[in-house]
């Protein structure tokens, strides 16, 4: 009886050894096993088959992986297409109100089509232009205004610009032009607006050389000078225009030639 007692034992220790899926709970009370034959619970055998509680919670396992992947997924994407960028665009309108008028278009621009991104950076640019205009960096201003396309007035703000630009030009040249007189009768305004030639007399020579150097030094056609000589007192005051510089002349013996260059805007 003892030989049949100990056949039975180890056959039963063959057919769990032999088994590749132990119990991990009972399948009657759930309780956690740990390689026991019975449980240690309420005795019920353990055959090494997978008990259904085990099926349920192992079954569990690949819904709950996918559903975690999922969820970091989905957590990814809002910060990747909402939260994020919602941080980049506050930042730029932050420094938009800072005058950081570069870095926000920089910004602005990555955002692409974010919410109002594009006007946000036409009133970057327009800010810019109005900044860079009182800055008299008139050709910086000019662009920036370009670049801000349709934002306001910013098209006749440009205008505006480049008539400034065109004016302190030609106060640079008449300025330029002026260092080369060297009679003491010719004066440039305080504006800068105008030199003036106020030759003594017919005689004058020192008036008539700056007159040809004002003539060369402006630009001025040399047919010009031409006609200031064949000017009489009967004449009376004549004129002549050349883009933004009027030039008005009149000729008396005893007075000479007097010539005025204005800047005509």
């Amino acid at each position: 009886m003892d030989n049949n007692y100990e056949n039975v034992q180890e056959t039963q220790d063959n057919e769990l050894s032999n088994n590749k899926e132990i119990d991990m709970f009972c399948r009657k009370c759930g309780y956690e096993l740990h390689g026991e034959r019975f449980c240690p619970n309420c005795g019920t055998p353990t055959t090494g088959e997978m008990s259904s509680y085990n099926k349920k919670k192992i079954s569990k396992v690949p819904f709950i992986i996918v559903a975690v992947v999922a969820f970091v997924v989905i957590v990814g994407l809002i910060c990747c297409f909402v939260v994020i960028p919602n941080i980049q665009y506050n930042d730029a309108l932050q420094k938009i109100e800072t005058k950081r008028y570069d870095e926000a278009i920089s910004s602005l621009e990555k955002l692409g089509d974010y919410k109002n991104a594009e006007e946000k950076i036409s009133e970057a640019y327009y800010k810019k232009g109005v900044q860079l205009e009182k800055k008299q960096k008139y050709k910086e201003s000019i662009k920036a205004f370009e670049n801000a396309g349709n934002y306001k007035d910013a098209s006749e703000r440009k205008k505006n610009v480049e008539k400034e630009k065109k004016l302190e030009e030609l106060k640079a040249l008449f300025k330029k032009a002026y260092k080369q007189c060297t009679s003491d009768d010719t004066t440039l305004s305080s504006d800068g607006m105008c030199i003036t030639v106020d030759s003594k007399d017919g005689s004058d020579a020192d008036g008539m050389m700056d007159i040809m150097t004002l003539n060369g030094a402006l630009n001025m056609p040399d047919s010009l000078f031409t006609e200031m000589c064949a000017t009489n007192s009967l004449m009376g005051r004549q004129s002549e225009t050349y883009d933004n510089i009027e030039v008005e002349w009149s000729y008396h013996p005893d007075n000479g030639l007097d010539v005025f260059f204005k800047i005509k805007m």
